[in-house]
């Protein structure tokens, strides 16, 4: 009976219903003769616009300028221009950063109570009568301002007060050449060494930056 079925068996063809019988078309080779039919689904209410057969050349492009409903991509906003203008002292950013100096300052100075474990009285009467401790406290203001002012405009472009109001330590060219922070310590150094407020001062008076002559970098009020 095994015999009979082995003998009964043979393999037919493929026939052409089944599709195997097509001809595989290698795209890479002269796209443009070949086409490539989209079938969409109609619209499945009335307010919906039926969505046609679409045909199209293999190597030419599916997206049409033209077609306004094919335009999915939002305008890109123009840039903000924004105009540098030298002046002599930016007054309302240096009152704010100055409250960042002595906030930061405070801080620090909670720290160093809680490491030394000094009573408050006791260094405000070490304030007054010892040397050492006002030189100390005066350090600390002086690498606290330092600090804040290097940190920000090295890597912010600007201070906390010189952002809030539009003001800008040095051009975007100048900002990035390598000695800038330098420049930057430099400037915050000959403010702290002239007592915080003379070299401002002086620098309205004489309607000139010379914090910026002396350290190389000026600055500037932001005008959109």
């Amino acid at each position: 009976m095994a015999n009979n079925f082995g003998d009964d068996f043979e393999f037919k063809p493929l026939t052409d219903g089944l599709g195997f019988h097509k001809k595989v078309i290698d795209l890479k080779e002269n796209p443009e003769k070949h086409e490539v039919t989209f079938n969409q689904r109609p619209a499945q209410n009335q307010n919906q616009t039926p969505i046609r057969k679409v045909t199209q050349k293999m190597g030419q492009p599916l997206w049409n300028p033209a077609l306004k409903s094919q335009d999915i991509f939002e305008k890109v906003q123009k840039p903000v221009v924004v105009n540098l203008e030298p002046v002599a002292t930016g007054w309302p950013a240096a009152i704010f950063d100055s409250t960042m100096v002595l906030g930061l300052a405070l801080i620090f100075s909670a720290v160093i109570f809680a490491i030394t474990r000094i009573d408050f009285g006791q260094l405000i009467e070490m304030l007054q009568t010892e040397g050492t401790a006002q030189f100390g406290a005066l350090i600390l203001l002086v690498s606290v301002y330092e600090i804040y002012t290097v940190t920000c405009r090295t890597f912010f472009g600007k201070t906390l007060g010189e952002s809030v109001f539009e003001y800008r330590l040095g051009t975007p060219a100048a900002q990035q050449k390598v000695f800038y922070p330098v420049q930057v310590a430099w400037r915050s150094f000959a403010i702290a060494l002239t007592g915080f407020i003379v070299l401002p001062i002086l620098s309205t008076i004489l309607n000139q930056d010379l914090a910026g002559i002396l350290s190389g970098v000026s600055l500037y009020s932001e005008k959109k």
